[in-house]
Formats: C-alpha cells, structure tokens, sequence
C-alpha cells in the first residue's frame, strides 16, 4: 500500500511539479466552478455561503479544511432555535452572517459508508493551479449531487427533524462525532415545533449517549427547552 501510494505521489509530482497554490486562488476557483449564487447563495464569508430558507432557517456550503492542508466541502443548515452556547448564558445565531453548521453532511460520511478514497473527495494544493482545479472539479462533480440532495430535502422543521433523525439511527453512527449532535438538534427542535414529547425523549437519548461529554447539565438543557428559550 504505502509502495503503491509513493509511486502514485512520485507520478503526480513529475507532471505537475511542486508548487503551493494560495488559499485565496482556491477560493476563487470555487467561487466560479460551483456559482452558487445563481441559486440564491451569498457570500457571507471566504469560501462560505448562505441561503435564507423557510423558518428562519439558514442553509450553507463551505470550503472545509483539514490539518494536512487539504479542502473539501461541507453542507448543512443553521437553525436561529439552536443554541451555540448554553451556560452561563444561552446565545443563538439567527442572522445569515452570524449562521453556523448545526446539522450537516460532509465527504467524510462517503469514506465510512461507502469506503471510497478521501482522493474522490479532497482538493490537493500542493502541486500547482492545474492539479488544483483537476481535485477540485473533481470533487465538486463527485459531491454537488449530495449535497443538493440534502440541502433540497432540508428546508423546514419538520424536514431538519427527519433528517436529525436519520443521522441519529445510522447504523455506522458516523454522524455520532458532530456537533451539536444531531440527537440534541433534534431535540431542540422539537421543542420550537412544540413536540415536547418528542423533545424530552431525544434529550434523554442524548444525555444517556454523551453522558459526561454533553454540552451541559440535563436541567439547563431541559430548562431551556421547557421554557421556551430556545426560540427567544
């Protein structure tokens, strides 16, 4: 495996060198392949963007960076009910320019489920702008399809709650290391379509799962769910 991979590397640098590719370069390259605001994405940030929704609710696609220097996308949705903070004061992020990744997908997920090669899904910058734009059109071919898929399926509560739901019982339980944790997205979100029922049950999954690693005390959490804050 490893002779395998060092003559793969061996044959990419002797067609297209060693060259750094700036950050920035990337982005714009990204910015002109996906035109995501031909579909009512804006720029919120570099290499994020956001499209406003029903309920408030905030869908996004952004350049995901890993330690080894390499990008790819992520996806999902920012939710104006869902806590970023719980103690010792709740905060919530309800604008578009402030929206964060509450429940959301990545290419990660095709590498434990599917057993594909992180190179189908990762943009690699260290060998000139031509290999950039190969890895990068690339994945933007090999990923677009999902993640219209779940941006087209996640528009409202209800839809964030089957898709909360979904990840909660994926039997690879690849979504277990998210946060928020799908099951406390659930939760919440229950909570602001008034299913507290719903909402009791998913917080005590989510404690009995996380247990000492949970964002806070059961009593905040359920507090804050109970008393309506989280749509404050």
């Amino acid at each position: 495996m490893n002779n395998d991979i060092g003559a793969e590397l061996r044959q990419r640098v002797a067609r297209y060198g060693w060259e750094q590719v700036p950050v920035p370069q990337l982005r714009d390259h990204f910015d002109r392949v996906a035109a995501l605001g031909r579909d009512g994405f804006e720029s919120i940030k570099p290499g994020v963007y956001a499209r406003s929704v029903d309920d408030g609710i905030v869908q996004l696609v952004k350049l995901l960076s890993f330690k080894d220097g390499t990008y790819s996308l992520q996806w999902g949705v920012s939710l104006p009910w869902m806590p970023h903070q719980f103690q010792p004061k709740p905060k919530w992020h309800r604008t578009l320019t402030s929206a964060r990744m509450d429940l959301f997908d990545s290419p990660s997920t095709l590498q434990c489920v599917a057993g594909e090669s992180p190179n189908e899904w990762h943009v690699n910058l260290s060998h000139g702008p031509q290999y950039m734009a190969l890895t990068f059109d690339a994945m933007w071919s090999r990923l677009a399809p999902r993640m219209n898929a779940f941006l087209g399926r996640v528009r409202t509560a209800d839809t964030v709650m089957a898709m909360a739901r979904a990840q909660c019982t994926d039997k690879n339980g690849v979504f277990s290391c998210h946060h928020p944790h799908p099951q406390l997205v659930l939760a919440f979100t229950a909570a602001h379509a008034s299913d507290l029922a719903t909402a009791e049950e998913a917080l005590d999954r989510y404690m009995r799962e996380l247990g000492d690693y949970a964002d806070a005390p059961r009593e905040v959490l359920a507090a804050l769910l109970r008393g309506g804050r989280a749509t404050a």
